[in-house]
Parts: C-alpha cells; sequence; structure tokens
C-alpha cells in the first residue's frame, strides 16, 4: 500500500519546535496515512506485546487483561501525543464485546474506558493535547469502509466514537473559544455526514456535537437537554433528534 506523511500540520509543528528548541518528550509528534487504511499511525505508535486472537489472551486473568491493555509506566513520557491517543484506540480492552455491555450513553461508557487507560492523565496534561487531537481527526479516512468486513467496520466505529469523545473532554474542552469549537463541530459535521453516506453509526458523532455545543450553551442545544434533565453519563441522543442536532451544528458553525 502506498504511504505518505501527514505534513500539515505535524511535521511543520515538529520543525517549528525543534527550531524554537521546546522539542521534548511532549511533542506531538509525525502522523503516517496509509492509502487504505482508515486511521493514521503514529511514527512512535506503542505496539501492544498482547492482544485479542492471540492464544496469550484467552488464557489470562481478567486483572491481567487489565493490565496488559495499559502503557508501561516508562513509556508515558517518551510517546508522542499522536502515539498516546493511538495507544488509546487500540487498547485490547476497546472491544465490541465490551462496548455492547455498556448500559450507558456513549459519553458515559467512553468516561469509564477513559478512567481504564493510564495515557489520558498524561494526554490531558500536554499543551499541545487538543492540536494533535484535531491532527489526528482531520487524517482519518473513511475511504476504507468497502473493504472492510462487518466486524472490522464494528471495530472502527467503536474507534471513531472513542477519538469523538475526547473532545468532550473537560481537560480538552473547557480552554477552547466558541471559535475553536466551532471549528471542532465542523470537522464532526464532515465526519458525521461520511459515516452516514456508508451506513456506519453515527450515535457517538452526535452525542459528542451536542455536547460540545451543549458546553457553550448553544441555546437550541442547551434547552432540549436541559428540559430533559439528563446527566453526562446518559447524556442520549435519540434517533428521532438527529436532524435536530445535525440542523443546530450547521446553525452553530455558520
Amino acid at each position: 500500500m502506498n504511504r505518505f506523511v501527514f505534513l500539515f500540520p505535524t511535521i511543520l509543528l515538529s520543525i517549528l519546535a525543534q527550531c524554537s528548541g521546546n522539542m521534548d518528550e511532549n511533542a506531538q509528534g509525525t502522523l503516517i496515512v496509509t492509502i487504505g487504511k482508515c486511521l493514521p499511525d503514529a511514527a512512535d505508535k506503542y505496539v501492544y506485546p498482547v492482544v485479542p486472537g492471540m492464544a496469550e489472551w484467552t488464557s489470562v486473568s481478567p486483572d491481567e487483561k487489565d493490565r496488559l491493555s495499559r502503557l508501561p509506566e516508562k513509556k508515558l513520557k517518551e510517546l508522542s501525543t499522536f502515539a498516546l491517543i493511538q495507544s488509546l484506540l487500540e487498547m485490547p480492552l476497546l472491544s465490541l464485546n465490551y462496548w455492547a455491555s455498556s448500559n450507558s450513553s456513549p459519553l458515559g461508557t467512553c468516561d469509564v474506558i477513559f478512567s481504564m487507560h493510564n495515557s489520558i492523565p498524561e494526554f490531558e496534561n500536554r499543551k499541545n493535547s487538543m492540536e494533535a487531537l484535531i491532527a489526528y481527526f482531520e487524517a482519518t479516512c473513511l475511504d476504507c469502509l468497502p473493504s472492510l468486513d462487518v466486524h472490522a467496520a464494528t471495530q472502527l466505529s467503536i474507534q471513531l466514537t472513542v477519538l469523538e469523545m475526547l473532545f468532550t473532554r473537560k481537560k480538552i474542552l473547557q480552554p477552547l473559544d466558541a471559535v475553536q469549537k466551532k471549528r471542532v463541530v465542523a470537522l464532526m459535521l464532515d465526519q458525521y455526514k461520511q459515516k452516514a453516506e456508508n451506513r456506519l453509526g453515527v450515535g457517538g458523532t452526535l452525542a459528542a456535537m451536542a455536547w460540545i455545543m451543549y458546553d457553550d450553551h448553544y441555546l437550541p442545544i442547551r434547552t432540549l437537554y436541559e428540559n430533559r434533565g439528563q446527566s453526562r453519563a446518559y447524556f442520549e441522543v435519540y434517533q428521532e433528534e438527529a436532524d435536530y442536532i445535525v440542523s443546530s451544528a450547521e446553525n452553530y458553525i455558520h
């Protein structure tokens, strides 16, 4: 398969950091985009030694599976911010079985997943976390969908939902101004349309957009959810509200 390096803003930012003397273990890093692959790879991505499908995975205890789904402590500071994002999306416990067992909303389910993975505190404390998250999100490509079987497409849908939910985290979202929030919602709106065209699940995208607009006190969304009185853990977007959320998002970004 053909590969190319995602130049903007990844390598450019790395070069600028080197020139300014700020290149350190918290560097954003470099993304490699492979044609035909849905998600980009961090150049320094962490490869989990034991994953589902291996004989070793089926033979270990639940506690050991939890340990194997975390990063070695010494790696947390060494990995680029892109690699931290990818390590979360590829954690062995992020499986269809776990997702199906949750009775929470996408936000609530992802909050549980985030609490399980030790990359989250490190990621949220990095100054470039939002820049890296946006760049990683922009580098995703759904042109890969026709080549995926049902299981792979479902797993991708879970990964994309987790990626989108990172934008709703308080430490990530709170520092953003209205212009930046609108940019994120615009990116998600494009992702939503691509998912819908390819019949991929859109519930996570809708929930993420709604939460960001809710956090920004956008009245059409704020009114909807305040009247419902739902907590974050059960922040649902019902099917009949999808068009309303999408039209609100289109108005919000303009």
